[in-house]
């Protein structure tokens, strides 16, 4: 399946509001059919078969249409992106540098936005996965856009614990489904991919200590992370890599 040709037209947009759209597209110009299944996420048609990218959105609700009107197009779906994410809302939610920071409600709307959203669209795309799975590839593809910092092996600083937490659990969940995947002998095939520190708003108000060279802009993340997802085979069933290809440690490894 090749994504040559593809542009990214938004990464990430403004993280002003959970209910507010956040939208990533990822459009080829010569498409002839394309189709807009929400204002927060977009399906369409390619050489590599139906993509659909998911970003954070008014509701979970809108991805039941979203399934209802690619069923009803197209019949079947050979990519999910699940690219929603969130860091911090003015005088809503802030990165904790301390325990004494932590607040139940962050740690519930990071969880949600975070993890319970992409898990959710997933179930409800599974159907169609499944017949885009052998169609245009060996399996369907689904990418989950998660961060270093919800490896535990990798936490070496602390801090930052709603969004930690969030994306943990998001690794655990697609972890969780991608052995449900192979144990059905499902053709779709569910990966993580950390995509660097991206020149965003998610990212602005904490550029100031990322080092020289490692500020991405969204085009390179994106198509770093579409060559992942493009060279990605039934055998990376369940694996987290970085933008540059590597694995990222799930856990520490611990020495009896």
């Amino acid at each position: 399946m090749k994504l040559l040709g593809l542009t990214q037209r938004a990464f990430m947009a403004s993280p002003l509001s959970v209910r507010g759209t956040i939208r990533s597209v990822f459009h080829r110009g010569s498409v002839s059919s394309s189709y807009s299944a929400s204002a927060s996420s977009a399906g369409l048609k390619w050489e590599g078969g139906v993509s659909m990218v998911q970003g954070a959105s008014r509701g979970i609700g809108l991805e039941f249409d979203s399934a209802k009107l690619i069923t009803e197009k197209y019949g079947s779906l050979n990519l999910l992106i699940n690219a929603s994410g969130i860091l911090s809302i003015p005088d809503v939610l802030q990165p904790e540098t301390t325990l004494t920071k932590v607040e139940k409600s962050s740690l519930l709307l990071a969880y949600e936005v975070n993890a319970v959203g992409p898990i959710l669209v997933i179930k409800h795309m599974w159907p169609l996965l499944k017949a885009g799975g052998g169609t245009k590839r060996e399996v369907a593809i689904v990418a989950n856009l998660s961060a270093r910092v919800g490896s535990i092996g990798d936490n070496r600083l602390g801090g930052w614990h709603s969004y930690r937490a969030s994306k943990s659990a998001l690794n655990q969940l697609t972890k969780t489904v991608s052995v449900e995947f192979a144990r059905k002998k499902d053709p779709i095939a569910c990966i993580l991919l950390h995509p660097g520190t991206v020149d965003t708003d998610l990212s602005k108000p904490f550029q100031r200590n990322v080092p020289e060279g490692k500020l991405f802009t969204k085009e390179y993340s994106v198509q770093r992370l579409l060559g992942i997802i493009d060279n990605a085979k039934r055998q990376d069933n369940g694996k987290f890599f970085a933008w540059d290809g590597q694995e990222v440690p799930w856990s520490l490894t611990w020495k009896k």
